[in-house]
């Protein structure tokens, strides 16, 4: 079993850091699938620009990608449970 990525301790540069750990928040902060799906998108599309300026190696790109997906998969499951 794969350790969850826990994406507030990764090392980023602190604007890219505040920006994705907003980011985050806003999934965690869903109240609906929709709204957690909409926040996962917006999330990603953080990250592709990431990857499309270069601005971090790719390694991290993907763990951003899995740790943004993680935590909106464990969000709608908490959802679907209640």
């Amino acid at each position: 079993m794969t350790k969850p990525v826990e994406l507030h301790q990764l090392i980023l540069p602190s604007g890219i850091r505040a920006q994705l750990l907003q980011l985050e928040l806003a999934i965690k902060a869903g109240e609906s699938i929709q709204a957690i799906n909409m926040c996962e998108q917006r999330a990603q599309g953080f990250v592709m620009g990431l990857e499309a300026a270069a601005a971090l190696k790719t390694d991290l790109i993907e763990t951003l990608y899995i740790g943004l997906e993680s935590t909106a998969q464990q969000c709608r499951t908490r959802l679907r449970d209640m």
